[in-house]
């Protein structure tokens, strides 16, 4: 509602000398109202705090008369409401009583302001208007954005849900560009990373070995547009003003200022009068070496910030140095050279429904046929075409300038996870070049099966395809799973009972509805990095470590095991074909005839899934014994490397060894029973002779002394106990066989005793150099001996 209530208030005048207003006839229409008001005022600060203090009082009379105090009415309550009932007593307007919804504001709860225009009242003849001086100013609303982002519109422009939906997208890619990657492989890309200048000198190399000399005896080689602005590109950078300008050839600047002479003089350790450092400049801090030669040493030395530094190298053991060869499949396409320079960071996107041309499979070759596969996946993620490197007929790969842009399309994911593509069959004639058993004369009664989901097996084909308990399945669902053969991934071909059946099958409707519902292809992805080349060189402290550089294949995440699984383990075999039905108990299982120990059910086996987390039909399994990983493939390579359907899970797994890197002469760790155990570490007498033994008995020493005296030091001294069992590379004494040290100390301590021993009747010139030469000896020592050892012999018996 209008209403000038605020406004008389603040004048403290009346505000209308009549009782109410019209409606503006364009506002009849919706329900609103205008209700007149009296203000009662003597146009003084001090009358009207009278007249407000008489009522106070005759209110609060009132309510004594009635034993309690009256609440007090506001105006929504004593006007408003009643309007809205309809029980507005004593109108006398031609506005219609209000019945309906209540009125909302501006200037005073449950009231709207008039607009500052009187035309746009629209008063009609006989209605009295407010004076200027009383009339609320009504807001100049702007108008409702109604941009959105499938118009294109600017960022100002869209609609505050889709402005808000833009800017968590932008927060959520600032986050993640400031997240590090978490690399569990062998390598951090950001190590990598190509830079301006190191490509720059990559080129230069590259046209140095093309370049050819002219008339003039000068290299002259042709170069693209591209490559001359990479070589032509001059900033000019404003001159600094600083003492380096007034610095001659080979000389300094001001020594007070100039960190290099400061560096010079002090390590020829000559004094020079400069500014006195603060107490931070005496602290140890590590030194920011940015690379492994000497010059990036000396750079770092001069811009150390304080006067000592510390620099570590962390001796690495040669088997935290393995390295796994990846598995790549050779059906998978690398992309193009320029297609890996022109990015940085990778995704591998597979599962898409097969590429076929009027029937027929795609050829990966045919760019018309490429750029569809670029078409598909730059539409579900939402890049350009030329971002994209076709890797198979259903797979590719994703370039992406910064890896910002990678971790935030790792967190998106695709437009839609599901794209639905229909199975098709058709009568299959065998291939000379593929034949298998279950072709021999089964000739009419073969059916081919294409554009199968990724992931397919012959499992899910004979449970899923025309699932038991359907139409469908009751008329073609009775399927060996021998009669199954796959062809590729995306492809089978399945033996039926005869021509008629397998004919039947490929003219049935249902049997095609079945399929359209089967083609449900499901987009999975993961990370994808350049492979890493050895370049030949070395370098680090002492040269041990091999300088590596990008390669032109790629190595997707899953074709090798990670890094902390596979050192964990002294082999690994990975499986294929997996159904992803069976559990890492199922595998341990499997294979706990070939190990020595008993396996461990979560660490011992590694899936590999998708970056959301979908399986993939892969798995790594681990040994812990040297050679149990090959006597296991051994045994499979009878069956041709493959684990028959049934033995572990329903389908014919694959079986590959994981070979490494680098071959080394690797020790293998000894096994030994409980017997073995106990022998090594109470039979002493296996490293000294017999007779020495019973030399040392008659002379006194009992056999029981020498057992405590040498199992005490074999159970008590690592030095003779796990560090002399341990391998030949982990010990500090490398040059001795196992349990070397123990047995030349057996030896020795024989010998020793042998010399050192004394009886009564030859005290040994141990012994009777503790007298003078004219001294009696005494032997009361070997007296009490007697009983010491019968004291100790009581001590040893078995209560």
């Amino acid at each position: 509602m209008w209403s000038y209530v605020a406004a008389a208030k603040r004048s403290a005048r009346p505000l209308l000398a009549s009782s109410s207003l019209q409606l503006p006839p364009r506002l009849r229409s919706t329900g609103r109202t205008v209700q007149s008001c009296r203000y009662f005022a003597s146009g003084k600060d001090g009358g009207d705090k009278q007249n407000q203090n008489r009522n106070k009082n005759n209110n609060h009379n009132q309510g004594n008369a009635k034993g309690r105090r009256p609440k007090k009415q506001g105006y929504n309550e004593k006007f408003l409401d009643p309007a809205a009932r309809g029980e507005l007593k004593k109108h006398q307007s031609g506005i219609p009583k209000l019945a309906g919804r209540r009125p909302k504001g501006n200037s005073v709860k449950g009231a709207d302001v008039l607009p500052e225009k009187e035309e746009e009242w629209g008063l009609e003849d006989g209605d009295i208007a407010a004076p200027v001086e009383f009339r609320s100013q009504r807001k100049e609303r702007k108008p409702a954005k109604s941009g959105s982002i499938a118009k294109g519109s600017a960022l100002e422009e869209l609609s505050p849900k889709e402005n808000k939906e833009v800017m968590d997208f932008i927060n959520m890619y600032h986050a993640l560009g400031n997240t590090a990657d978490v690399e569990k492989y062998y390598w951090d890309e950001v190590d990598y990373d190509q830079t301006d200048e190191a490509k720059k000198h990559a080129k230069f190399e590259e046209l140095m070995a093309e370049a050819t000399r002219d008339a003039d005896g000068n290299l002259v080689v042709e170069v693209e547009d591209d490559v001359f602005a990479m070589f032509d590109e001059v900033k000019d950078e404003p001159k600094k003003e600083d003492d380096r300008q007034q610095r001659p050839r080979g000389g300094f600047g001001d020594p007070a200022n100039d960190p290099n002479f400061q560096f010079v003089m002090e390590r020829l350790g000559i004094e020079f009068s400069k500014t006195p450092p603060g107490p931070e400049y005496d602290a140890v801090t590590p030194l920011d070496v940015q690379g492994t030669s000497m010059s990036d040493f000396v750079e770092a030395m001069l811009k150390h910030p304080t006067k000592y530094t510390e620099l570590r190298y962390n001796a690495q053991h040669p088997e935290s140095t393995r390295e796994p060869l990846p598995d790549m499949p050779p059906s998978r396409k690398n992309p193009s050279k320029e297609f890996l320079e022109a990015n940085v960071r990778f995704i591998y996107v597979w599962g898409l429904p097969p590429l076929t041309v009027n029937g027929n499979p795609g050829d990966i070759e045919n760019p018309v046929d490429s750029l569809e596969i670029q078409k598909t996946v730059a539409g579900l993620f939402d890049v350009s075409p030329e971002d994209v490197s076709a890797a198979s007929l259903s797979s590719a790969f994703i370039g992406f300038p910064t890896a910002a842009d990678q971790r935030v399309t790792l967190a998106v994911g695709p437009m839609q996870d599901m794209i639905e593509s229909p199975v098709t069959m058709s009568q299959y004639s065998p291939d000379s070049g593929k034949q298998f058993a279950m072709f021999d004369g089964a000739e009419g009664s073969l059916v081919l099966f294409s554009g199968l989901p990724s992931g397919t097996t012959p499992f899910t084909i004979a449970n899923s395809l025309f699932p038991t308990g359907s139409e469908v399945g009751e008329l073609y669902g009775n399927i060996d799973i021998n009669d199954i053969v796959m062809l590729s991934p995306n492809s089978a071909v399945v033996k039926y009972e005869s021509k008629d059946v397998a004919d039947h099958l490929i003219g049935s409707d249902i049997a095609q509805q079945r399929l359209v519902e089967f083609g449900q292809h499901r987009i999975r992805y993961s990370k994808a990095r350049r492979e890493l080349n050895y370049s030949g060189f070395h370098g680090g402290p002492g040269g041990q470590d091999r300088l590596r550089k990008l390669g032109s294949r790629m190595v997707v995440d899953g074709d090798m095991p990670t890094k902390d699984f596979f050192l964990s383990h002294a082999g690994t075999l990975m499986l294929r074909n997996l159904d992803p039905s069976v559990t890492k108990e199922n595998i341990s299982k499997f294979f706990q005839p070939y190990c020595t120990l008993a396996r461990d059910l979560e660490g011992s086996v590694e899936f590999v899934t998708c970056h959301k987390g979908l399986p993939t039909g892969k798995a790594y399994v681990g040994f812990d014994e040297l050679g149990e990983a090959e006597a296991a493939f051994e045994a499979l390579k009878a069956s041709g490397g493959r684990i028959t359907s049934g033995n572990l899970g329903p389908t014919s797994v694959v079986v590959r060894s994981v070979k490494e890197l680098d071959k080394m002469n690797r020790e293998k760790r000894q096994t030994r029973s409980d017997e073995e155990l106990l022998e090594s570490l109470h039979n002493w007498e296996q490293y000294v002779d017999p007779a020495d033994v019973d030399e040392l008995v008659q002379l006194g020493i009992s056999k029981d002394a020498l057992d405590e005296a040498l199992r005490a030091i074999r159970y008590q001294n690592p030095t003779f106990a796990s560090l002399d069992q341990a391998l030949r590379d982990e010990t500090t004494n490398p040059d001795k066989d196992v349990g070397g040290m123990y047995r030349e100390l057996v030896q020795e301590y024989i010998a020793t005793l042998k010399e050192c021993v004394s009886t009564p009747e030859n005290p040994g010139v141990v012994y009777e150099s503790l007298f003078f030469p004219d001294e009696p000896i005494d032997m009361e020592i070997f007296d009490d001996e007697v009983d010491r050892q019968e004291e100790l012999a009581k001590k040893r018996e078995i209560p």
